[in-house]
This record gives structure tokens, sequence and C-alpha cells, in this order.
């Protein structure tokens, strides 16, 4: 992967279609329904540049949103027979021959959820995001920048921030998003020696993007320090 291949968006609009298309199954209200799709589109971005085989072209995002009517086997038992609710949100784009699938498991007040698990055309077509938050267990190495002592000198400071893709492997590829010029430079030659576990969901290592943030003050002299999220 490279960081050209690699270019992400998220369609805001499939979230419209797809409340308008959730149906009450397995107990669950329309509004559980549209929080577990709603899960979906907060924690994955469409890769583009990913051509379907049958069209050659890009995952189209005006398909068709369902919810599973079965118990998939990757919900907690302990779960499935309390009040949580745990189910299977589906993405289908018929012409293209895809149907992607996720296993949502939706918090106790049904206001915000988490995946559990996903099928292989999930895994090929759409990169799950995290936060830092959740990344930090996943980092095995970091190294902090050196701070540059002509930006100490000129009192330069603030963050710089990377956008990553990790990939199964958990090697990255990833660039500075923003942050001051003179600051950069270190910070790029510090994220080389990080390195992360694979994220794994339903016991498959998948690709995932999260942000890394280096933080530098400074008020002068030895007064200075950097320090990173997460």
């Amino acid at each position: 992967m490279t960081s050209r291949s690699i270019r992400l968006f998220l369609c805001a609009v499939v979230l419209t279609r797809a409340c308008a298309f959730a149906q009450p199954t397995n107990g669950s209200s329309q509004v559980q329904q549209k929080e577990a799709v709603r899960t979906i589109l907060q924690h994955v971005v469409l890769i583009a540049n990913n051509p379907v085989p049958r069209t050659g072209k890009q995952l189209p995002v005006n398909g068709s949103w369902s919810i599973g009517t079965e118990t998939p086997a990757a919900c907690p038992q302990a779960v499935t027979s309390g009040n949580q609710l745990c189910m299977r949100v589906i993405y289908q784009a018929p012409d293209a021959g895809v149907s992607c699938e996720w296993v949502v498991l939706l918090s106790p007040d049904g206001t915000s959820g988490s995946i559990l698990d996903q099928n292989e055309d999930a895994t090929r077509y759409f990169l799950d995001r995290i936060s830092a938050d959740d990344a930090k267990p996943l980092v095995l190495t970091r190294r902090l920048p050196i701070y540059p002592p002509i930006a100490v000198a000129a009192l330069v400071k603030g963050d710089v921030k990377f956008q990553l893709v990790v990939g199964p492997d958990g090697k990255f590829v990833g660039n500075p998003v923003s942050g001051p010029p003179m600051l950069t430079g270190a910070a790029t030659d510090a994220i080389k020696g990080w390195t992360f576990k694979p994220l794994i969901l339903g016991g498959r290592a998948v690709s995932f993007q999260t942000e890394v943030t280096f933080h530098f003050a400074t008020t002068g002299g030895p007064f200075s320090s950097v320090t990173s999220t997460p």
C-alpha cells in the first residue's frame, strides 16, 4: 500500500439512505438499527482507487443497507441473553456482486456501538478507523522527536499530526497532515521508529486508520518537551 493508493473518503449521504431502508427485526427498533448503521459509518472509511473485479469501478455508495435476522455467532453469549443488542449490518451492491457485513454490538443505552467482526468484502473495500485511545494498546514501540534547537530558539511550538494506515502485518504508511513546518521534519523522523500490532476482528487481522500526534511545547532554552498521543 502507498500513500497515493490509500486516498480515503466517507460519503455522508449514505447514512440518510441507510436509515431510510432499515426495518424492525430481531426485536430491535428502527432507532437501534439506525444507530448500528451509524456505528459502521463512524468507524469505517471506503478505500478509494480499489475497483470491484466485476465492474472495474469503485464500489458504489448508493447500495442498500439491511439488518440480518439471525443472531451472529460473533455476539457474546452474555450479551445476547442480556439487554444489549448485537446485530449484523449488511451493505449490498448487487450490480458489483459485493456484500459487506459487520457484527455490531450496541451499548446498553443504544446510543453507541462497536464492531466485533466483519466479512471478507468489508475488509477488502472498507478500512477500519479507530481513535488514538483505541490505538494505544496496539502500539508496540514508539519514538519521540528530538526538538530542533532552531525551533526552540524561535519559540516554535504546536502539534504535528499524522494520519496512518496500518496493515494486517503491522506495517504502516502515513504523512503529516498538520503542524508547524519547522517541526514536521523531526516528527517524521520519529514516526519511522513506531511499530504496531495488527487490529484483530473476529480472529482476522485487518488494516486500520488512526492518528498519531506529537505535542511540542517550549518556553525557550531547556524548558522544552515533546509528548505523543497515543
